[in-house]
């Protein structure tokens, strides 16, 4: 039997054994035609070519499967991730904008040692020298803002 032959008179039966492993119409067809890509590889030495036919399409139906199963796990934990990003970026967005309010309500010198240091990037050297105070004191100053700040932070955040 030459393989057009073999082709015509078992595509239908190994098309309907695919059909109903994935159910679906077009995955079906294209297991069918990678399992006969496979049997005419072999196909000058196959002695039973309908069995080695659904051996290859068994195995490409398993395969098909697990790659499936694979990629639906893998969507599942994106959408996962993506949610706890957004929940995080909004949270984070909000914390920063009650950070901002905050901040405009403070007095002039705490303002400028909070501009000197966290937004200019300078050290307690310059926002001590800006203030006219010592370091220690410009560093006390800070490290009492960070307290109240965070103290209002979480105030904010618990309404």
């Amino acid at each position: 039997m030459s393989f057009e032959e073999f082709y015509k008179n078992n595509y239908l039966k190994l098309y309907r054994i695919a059909l109903s492993t994935v159910h679906d119409d077009e995955e079906s067809r294209d297991l069918v035609a990678e399992t006969f890509k496979k049997l005419w590889q072999v196909w000058d030495g196959t002695k039973e070519p309908s069995a080695l036919a659904q051996t290859i399409l068994r195995n490409n139906c398993i395969s098909h499967i697990r790659h499936k199963g694979v990629k639906e796990r893998f969507k599942q934990r994106i959408i996962a991730d993506k949610e706890i990003v957004t929940y995080s970026d909004i949270a984070h967005e909000r914390r920063i904008e009650t950070l901002r309010k905050e901040i405009e309500t403070l007095g002039n010198e705490d303002r400028i040692i909070v501009q000197t240091v966290v937004f200019e990037k300078k050290g307690f050297k310059e926002a001590a020298a800006i203030l006219n105070c010592s370091y220690s004191t410009a560093r006390r100053k800070f490290a009492a803002l960070l307290l109240t700040l965070k103290e209002r932070i979480d105030e904010e955040e618990s309404k």
